[in-house]
């Protein structure tokens, strides 16, 4: 807390932003810290997301000598984790426990960490309604001047900068269909998709 205050005191500036997904999952932790904390809980359609993941991993990911670096770290090491800590011992995904191995694929493993994660975000807007602001990504696309009522509820005073960014850099990618999932994720993923708005074929 007082090195982001320094920080904050040297940059001349009001907030701190750290865009690590995996803050969902430390909800409370930071808000021990920083009481005043708010959290931007984007979604995105499980369909569009998981293709995504798996393109990431295919167009970035490499292999030297005995390890490879993609979207699951070195190793897988993101992977183990997400399974050891969130999936494995958790009741709500006994279903898929059998399947949440080292050698899963890659769409099956995308797809349990968007539902994962997704079901997270919506838990944690439940329990701060104040503190978690969700934000679809098909919105943001849609009109990016949404991102002043994110400012706003950020206690910021909206700066057209950040939409001018918004128009630049936001780009919507063309629909990629219904991954093919194991039917054990696929079952928990339509029920997610559906709890978050979106359609399912």
């Amino acid at each position: 807390r007082r090195l982001f205050s320094r920080y904050l005191t040297l940059t001349g500036s009001s907030r701190v932003v750290d865009k690590y997904p995996e803050l969902i999952f430390r909800v409370g932790y930071v808000r021990a810290l920083f009481p005043d904390a708010k959290f931007i809980f984007i979604t995105r359609s499980g369909a569009d997301a998981v293709p995504s993941v798996v393109k990431w991993s295919e167009r970035l990911g490499v292999k030297s000598g005995e390890h490879t670096d993609d979207w699951w770290g070195r190793n897988d090491i993101k992977w183990h984790y997400l399974r050891e800590q969130l999936v494995l011992g958790n009741p709500e995904y006994e279903s898929v426990w059998p399947l949440a191995t080292a050698d899963l694929d890659h769409a099956n493993r995308a797809a349990l960490e968007w539902i994962v994660t997704m079901r997270e975000g919506l838990a944690q807007e439940q329990r701060y309604p104040d503190a978690v602001i969700r934000v679809a990504y098909e919105t943001l696309l849609a009109d990016p001047a949404e991102l002043v009522r994110l400012q706003r509820q950020c206690g910021l005073e909206p700066d057209p900068r950040v939409t001018d960014y918004a128009r630049k850099r936001l780009y919507d990618n063309p629909a990629k269909g219904w991954p093919e999932l194991h039917p054990a994720v696929d079952a928990l993923f339509r029920e997610t998709m559906t709890r978050l708005g979106y359609d399912t074929p």
